[in-house]
């Protein structure tokens, strides 16, 4: 395999290199341009968010469905930045959580009114939690992004345009039991297949992730 370079000489003509062993340094720029692309995403989503913002205070008659098609592709864009640095930390072994005592089934029934909150309209989130706290050790930001990860990975992967998810919480002796499912279709939407069950999995790894850490 051959790795490539490119410089400016002195002329300002550009000049290709081409080397059939390419260099530790360039063997690991994978991981360094995954985290460079997540940075630039998330500092131009704050810009964009910060634009927005100003946008929603001085256009009263700003259309609904676009707010909405900005805050979720600004979310969208979030995790999608979020999850791919995660994987490439992970898989590097300098990923980590930070567990602090809690009640987990507070915090999870709140992200999950949040996602059904935010859902409304092309998908129904129906949860069903504890009726007791749960209190244990484990990372809120983490655990909020392993929920989101399931739910827009169940979202995304099912047959159905208006999908009803299922995320319910139980407790098994000292165990946290979280289950997120598809039950199809609401009533009165179509139901058929639009190719959305053929997303990568990357969701699903990062979800697995979180959860092993803890």
């Amino acid at each position: 395999a051959f790795s490539c370079g490119a410089k400016l000489s002195p002329d300002e003509s550009i000049v290709m290199m081409l080397s059939p062993n390419a260099p530790r340094s360039q063997q690991d720029a994978g991981p360094r341009l995954i985290r460079y692309i997540g940075r630039e995403i998330n500092a131009n989503i704050d810009n964009i968010s910060i634009a927005y913002s100003a946008l929603r205070k001085s256009a009263a008659d700003l259309p609904p469905a676009a707010s909405g098609l900005i805050e979720k592709s600004l979310l969208n864009l979030t995790r999608i930045s979020k999850n791919a640095v995660t994987k490439v930390d992970y898989e590097e072994g300098v990923f980590s959580v930070e567990p602090r005592r809690g009640d987990l089934a507070r915090d999870v029934t709140e992200v999950c009114g949040s996602a059904a909150a935010f859902c409304r309209g092309y998908a129904e989130i129906f949860f069903e939690g504890l009726n007791e706290p749960l209190e244990c050790s484990y990372d809120p930001t983490a655990i909020k992004r392993m929920m989101l990860n399931l739910i827009s990975y169940s979202i995304s992967s099912a047959p159905a345009k208006y999908p009803r998810i299922s995320v319910r919480m139980s407790r098994r002796d000292d165990a946290a039991i979280i289950t997120v499912s598809c039950a199809g279709a609401s009533s009165g939407s179509a139901a058929d297949h639009d190719g959305r069950a053929d997303t990568p999995d990357l969701e699903l790894e990062i979800a697995s992730i979180l959860a092993r850490k803890h």
